[in-house]
């Protein structure tokens, strides 16, 4: 029997930075960021990152823009257990997990708790 997600509430701010994310409004993004959105909120149906949802729909500049707003690229989604560059790798997004696995990298070397087992190479 497959794992399901229990749905979640978000704040309104989270809510904006989702729905923008999921619709590639960089701009949107932007905003709901500069008003405090958390940049590792999940969709309240799937329980995936905005990092993962910009990695899914192909859009390099909203993952970047979120990474580089500090995006954990090692945030999981509850039912598969994957993480952004998963999702990119099936999808064929090559661009973006390659940048996905630089973020990964960095990550280690600012956060020791990172797990060096989850680099990718």
């Amino acid at each position: 029997m497959a794992k399901k997600y229990k749905q979640t509430r978000l704040s309104a701010v989270d809510a904006k930075l989702i729905n923008a994310v999921r619709e590639g409004d960089y701009v949107g993004m932007v905003i709901a960021m500069e008003n405090g959105a958390n940049v590792d909120a999940k969709d309240p149906k799937f329980g995936i990152s905005a990092l993962t949802i910009a990695s899914i729909r192909g859009n390099l500049y909203n993952v970047d823009r979120l990474l580089q707003s500090g995006a954990n690229p090692y945030v999981r989604d509850p039912v598969d257990n994957w993480t952004a560059i998963d999702y990119a790798e099936w999808f064929g997004r090559r661009s973006i997990a390659d940048r996905l696995a630089v973020a990964m990298k960095q990550a280690v070397a600012l956060r020791k708790d990172v797990p060096k087992a989850m680099l990718r190479d």
